[in-house]
């Protein structure tokens, strides 16, 4: 009777317990593994097991993959948790997470992705590797990045030696290193009387920076006086502006004493024209073409009587600087030197002065 009692018994519990709602729709777990319910067919209370096979990745989405005894109109992949509701649902790429790149750069063998960061929430691609040697250069905040060719050369140099125009930054210059002087001034005729003094040159330019034409000087009062240079002060620019030096002096002659010509002022080209002979009465030396130096002034010999030798021009200004941030282009003008003074009565000429010059050095590389 008691065994009877206890078979019925243990019978109603597992009735029971198998028709229990939450064992029906597979809520269950076994050993370590963790299910969650499949269902077979839309509306259907024929649930089947999935077993998870990764772990969360985060706080809403889950990815899985399993197996059932029955997979027919099984949904697998990304899925979404809604709290609100308590429902998986398929997640949606560039919606719920961001989808995979599409038209990867491949290799033999591998599959490689050059992703960037668009600055809108969502990933850019780059189409292609770009050439051997090439590197990836930023586009800022707004831009992509591109692939640019390295220079083949750390150091380039242009040389602009007369003239006006526009000099145009070389494709991935970084910085600049600029050295310029302004045309010399001229030196002055000699003579008794009517010494012509000669026309001044001009100043050389680059951007904002001003080296300074040289000046000429009289008869016998010192020599032509320094010119001045002017630095740029856009953003970037460092350096150094000099003046120039004087033009050498010129003398007083009389009928026994004979007077050379002042020398022509070297810039730090060097290239001012020598001073005029006073044993034959001679002009004065040409500053030499491109480093801004003066030219002499003319001699004068005694067999003249009373008279002054002619001065010497003073050097053009000279600029050395760089800039870190060059723009895309600069005007420019290249100084032309002053033209000597006209000779006396019983003189000789003054030299023309040099004409300047302006350097430039393409940096490749910090």
């Amino acid at each position: 009777m008691l065994k009877r009692a206890l078979f019925t018994l243990l019978t109603a519990l597992a009735v029971l317990f198998l028709s229990c709602p939450a064992f029906a729709q597979g809520y269950w777990a076994t050993y370590n593994y963790a299910y969650i319910p499949q269902q077979t067919t839309q509306g259907s209370t024929d649930y089947t097991q999935i077993v998870l096979s990764q772990s969360k990745i985060d706080t809403a989405l889950h990815s899985f993959s399993g197996f059932a005894s029955n997979m027919s109109g099984m949904t697998t992949g990304l899925m979404k948790y809604t709290s609100s509701s308590g429902a998986l649902s398929t997640a949606v790429a560039g919606t719920d997470y961001q989808g995979v790149l599409t038209n990867p750069v491949t290799g033999t063998g591998v599959t490689y992705y050059i992703p960037y960061w668009t600055g809108t929430g969502t990933l850019g691609q780059l189409a292609t590797t770009g050439t051997a040697g090439y590197y990836l250069v930023s586009g800022g905040a707004s831009a992509p990045p591109s692939w640019q060719a390295a220079a083949t050369n750390p150091v380039t140099v242009t040389k602009l030696t007369s003239g006006s125009g526009t000099y145009t930054l070389p494709t991935h210059c970084l910085w600049i290193e600029v050295e310029m002087v302004g045309g010399g001034g001229q030196g002055v005729g000699s003579g008794t009387s009517a010494m012509g003094s000669g026309s001044l040159g001009t100043n050389t330019t680059f951007g904002g920076n001003t080296a300074g034409r040289g000046n000429n000087g009289g008869t016998g009062q010192g020599g032509g006086t320094p010119a001045t240079a002017t630095l740029s002060t856009a953003t970037g620019w460092y350096g150094l502006a000099l003046p120039s030096t004087n033009g050498g002096s010129g003398g007083e002659t009389s009928s026994s004493t004979s007077q050379p010509g002042g020398f022509g002022a070297g810039s730090p080209f060097g290239g001012g024209g020598g001073p005029g002979g006073c044993n034959g009465t001679s002009a004065g030396g040409d500053g030499i073409a491109n480093t801004g130096g003066g030219g002499g002034g003319g001699g004068l010999n005694k067999t003249a009587g009373d008279g002054f030798s002619g001065d010497g021009g003073s050097a053009g200004a000279y600029i050395k600087a760089i800039c870190t941030s060059p723009v895309s282009s600069y005007s420019y003008v290249v100084g032309v030197g002053g033209t000597g003074g006209s000779a006396g009565v019983s003189g000789a000429a003054g030299g023309n002065g040099g004409s300047g010059v302006i350097f430039i050095k393409e940096h490749y590389n910090w």
